[in-house]
């Protein structure tokens, strides 16, 4: 028997709860026993016990972390939830003493359920839909770039679905450059994150080449930055030069 909407959104009323007991075994519950979860936070995790251990390592890394719901939608046996996740680095993440500063950031995750009403497989990515555009001009003095905002869900997940709407006037020599998360946040062996600061500066110092030299030289500079790290995420570029109407 198919597992229903209703029963899909009751499995994340419980997720939610046991997040907010920090009770990484009942949240780990309803996951199969061989499920795949796929983070850019803990990899690539199998089955259910690596699941509750990383529920336990998010708690204690992050001891007050709130989930909140940004949206939520079920097709068929599949799902995608948004969330605003916010907590305070009291214990310590990815091998870095505890900060205690507050750290909030959109998480999209999707999920595929099995005929018992189990999750089978979730791949989670952050910040999602935000910042995923520049808009930089030729001159590229600091004021000269744009972040854009508007977006909606992942492109090409679902057949149908509807995204906000932005319009720009560009003027010759402008530059776009989209990339997902995966850049951003690749990381060193310390854990420390590539970072759209660093980005924006690649963007800034190629900026006076074409779309193609200016991806190779961001891609250099985050091969450089890695250092041979392993990564858990796609590394996604595009550039495009706005040469003007013919």
């Amino acid at each position: 028997m198919d597992t229903t909407a209703e029963e899909i959104a009751a499995v994340f009323a419980r997720i939610q709860d046991g997040c907010a007991r920090r009770d990484a075994a009942a949240v780990a519950a309803l996951y199969a026993e061989d499920c795949v979860v796929e983070t850019p936070i803990v990899g690539r995790q199998v089955g259910r016990s690596a699941v509750e251990h990383a529920y336990r390592f998010m708690f204690s890394a992050f001891p007050d972390l709130s989930l909140h719901t940004e949206e939520f939608l079920v097709f068929g046996k599949r799902a995608v939830w948004t969330v605003i996740a916010t907590g305070s680095d009291l214990g310590g993440f990815m091998g870095l003493g505890p900060t205690g500063k507050s750290v909030s950031t959109q998480v999209m995750s999707l999920f595929t359920f099995g005929n018992d009403g189990e999750i089978v497989h979730e791949r989670q990515m952050f910040d999602s839909g935000r910042g995923l555009l520049y808009l930089a001009d030729k001159g590229l003095t600091p004021t000269d770039s744009r972040r854009l905002e508007t977006g909606g869900m992942v492109v090409g997940l679902f057949e149908h679905t509807n995204f906000d709407e932005q319009t720009l006037q560009l003027e010759t020599g402008d530059l776009l450059v989209a990339y997902s998360d995966g850049v951003t946040e690749a990381r060193n062996f310390e854990g420390h994150e590539f970072g759209e600061e660093r980005l924006l500066a690649c963007v800034r110092a190629n900026s006076d080449l074409g779309p193609a030299d200016l991806l190779a030289g961001i891609f250099d500079a985050v091969d450089q930055f890695s250092a041979g790290t392993a990564q858990f995420d796609d590394l996604t570029l595009l550039a495009l030069r706005f040469v003007g109407g013919r």
